[in-house]
Order: C-alpha cells, then structure tokens, then sequence
C-alpha cells in the first residue's frame, strides 16, 4: 500500500477520497470502507507577551 494513498480512482488498495478522509477497496469490489481518521493534533495556543 501506498502512503499517502492516491486519489480514488477506482483501485483496489489504501485511496484518499474526495472528502479527504482515507478509505480502503477490496480487489473485485466497487465499494469502499471509509476508515476512521486520527485526529489532528491540536495547536498549541500562542500569547503575545510583549
């Protein structure tokens, strides 16, 4: 499998969708499991201490 996954084009394999979020084919299906994204790490605030 690829990393990053390539645009959903119809392959069989680890694909990024048009909505960003990741999913996985099975080779002779049409149909894709949408997989469960982590979650971005958040930013740290930042204060002006001038």
């Amino acid at each position: 499998m690829a990393y990053p996954p390539e645009p959903d084009e119809g392959q069989p394999g680890l694909v990024l969708l048009a909505t960003g979020a990741y999913g996985y084919r099975y080779p002779s299906s049409d149909d894709v499991i949408i997989l469960q994204m982590p979650p971005t790490p958040a930013t740290e605030p930042t204060t002006d201490e001038s």
